[in-house]
């Protein structure tokens, strides 16, 4: 992530539990709401902690720049 590349490995794991990222970077649903926002959720028995961990690894690593700012200074 340093170069800006995002990297996983392709393996299952045994512990907590037994799945593989693929598998469950890919379950997580979305939808639009009549309130105009955007909810998520995952089916029962997926770890959506694997999803949210990545998503937040990954964002953390993006560099931020402040917005600019801009004034509008009035004549006299």
């Amino acid at each position: 992530m340093v170069n800006g590349k995002f990297y996983y490995p392709l393996l299952n794991w045994e512990r907590p539990c037994r799945g593989d990222i693929c598998s469950e970077l890919n379950v997580e649903r979305y939808e639009l709401r009549k309130d105009r926002t955007i909810g998520y959720s995952h089916p029962n028995g997926t770890h959506d902690d694997v999803f949210w961990s990545i998503a937040l690894a990954v964002f953390a690593s993006v560099k931020m720049e402040p917005e600019p700012y801009l004034a509008v200074i009035p004549r006299s």
